[in-house]
């Protein structure tokens, strides 16, 4: 055989084994998407304002932490869930990683904020991030390993109640609507700096489509039920951070510096 056939001849081969394998990857790719269904989670109302989380039409209750990291040392402690502020090109990673260890995922959405500059009257910026949220939406939504949306950290931080543009609030109600319409399978939820009455009622009054709330609290965190009761919330609410005290909490020295908790004092917050 002359080297062109013998060429022709391997292309051919190269031909029908590579449509083979693109085949068979097709077919498991296809055996993949089948297999990776979502988890339907829900809030159930139990009354008088209890109420209970059901992934799967069972009671789950959170034991979480906030970031990516040590996924398989939060499962040996015990922890069942995590939560994120943004998503980006790990995403997808992140979520296989923690469906293999049993993990589920508060899917955050990084809602532009006030003091960082995003400005909530230029109806273009805010349509241009509905529009970038839908397509996170559509890309995560069936993953197994998703819990809830996370719609926007602290948006209100940095800026006074009285100079604070309203609009945010509008933006995430929105955005509520939106991911009830293209997921039925998870709630939604925007995480607060902290709790007031006022914050509470004005987000009550804004952003109704909201399934539950999310307080990050730290020093204050014994005030949350409360203050929560008071402003008339008459949803669920989790608190998606805690810790030592924050720096905005605790005594200073003459010079304004923060004094850190020390590690045993740390040790006995926690236990």
């Amino acid at each position: 055989m002359d080297p062109v056939e013998r060429l022709g001849s391997f292309l051919t081969k190269f031909s029908g084994d590579l449509m083979r394998w693109l085949a068979f990857f097709s077919l498991t790719f296809s055996f993949l998407n089948l297999c990776a269904q979502p988890v339907k989670v829900e809030v159930s109302t139990l009354g008088e304002g209890q109420f209970q989380l059901l992934r799967g039409g069972q009671p789950y209750y959170i034991k979480g932490a906030g970031g990516s990291d040590y996924l398989g040392r939060l499962q040996e402690y015990g922890g069942n869930s995590i939560r994120t502020w943004g998503t980006d090109e790990n995403t997808i990673d992140l979520l296989d990683s923690a469906h293999s260890l049993g993990i589920t995922v508060c899917m955050g959405l990084w809602v532009g904020h006030q003091q960082h500059g995003f400005d909530y009257d230029n109806e273009a910026r805010v349509q241009e991030q509905f529009d970038r949220f839908r397509e996170m939406v559509l890309l995560y939504k069936d993953h197994p390993a998703v819990l809830m949306w996370g719609i926007g950290n602290e948006v209100e931080l940095g800026v006074s109640s009285a100079e604070l543009n309203l609009k945010v609030w509008d933006a995430i109600n929105d955005i509520s609507l939106m991911i009830h319409a293209e997921d039925g399978n998870h709630p939604t939820l925007t995480v607060t700096a902290g709790i007031s009455t006022n914050k509470a009622q004005t987000i009550m009054e804004r952003a109704p489509d909201l399934d539950l709330i999310g307080v990050n609290a730290y020093g204050g965190i014994g005030s949350v039920p409360q203050t929560l009761r008071d402003a008339g919330w008459d949803k669920p609410y989790t608190v998606t951070e805690w810790g030592p005290n924050g720096q905005w909490e605790v005594s200073r020295t003459s010079w304004g510096a923060a004094i850190e908790q020390s590690s045993t004092e740390k040790a006995v917050v926690y236990a």
